[in-house]
């Protein structure tokens, strides 16, 4: 699966290496030809891209944690859920976005996620 996001930034078309929750989303699903992906019936908060953006890596660690102990509920955590989603469905796990999110949210709200950042890290 190959994806391009997109967000208007200050009126100008700016495009993204990951899905977006700001725009429309472009996708190539090998073998199928590119098809628009459509966001009904999922969720997304309003947002603008300065909502997603991060800072230094502490930030970006601490926002990371955040996230993964289900405490940030808003557009970050729509973007993870989207672009996890589409993980899911290149893995086989599920088939469709709806699901995949569903199936992300319930590992973040179950600390699942954030059991194996702690794994990860204590590996390193």
């Amino acid at each position: 699966m190959v994806v391009c996001g997109s967000v208007v930034d200050g009126g100008k078309k700016r495009y993204l290496d990951e899905f977006s929750t700001l725009g429309d989303n472009e996708v190539v699903d090998f073998p199928q030809d590119m098809t628009s992906i459509l966001s009904r019936g999922i969720p997304f908060q309003p947002a603008t891209l300065a909502d997603l953006a991060g800072a230094d890596r502490q930030t970006n660690a601490e926002i990371v944690r955040r996230l993964l102990h289900g405490e940030e509920r808003g557009p970050k955590r729509d973007a993870i859920l989207l672009n996890s989603a589409a993980a899911m469905i290149v893995a086989g796990k599920c088939r469709s976005f709806a699901d995949g999110w569903d199936m992300a949210a319930e590992l973040i709200d179950s600390g699942k996620t954030m059991i194996k950042l702690k794994e990860l890290i204590e590996a390193a």
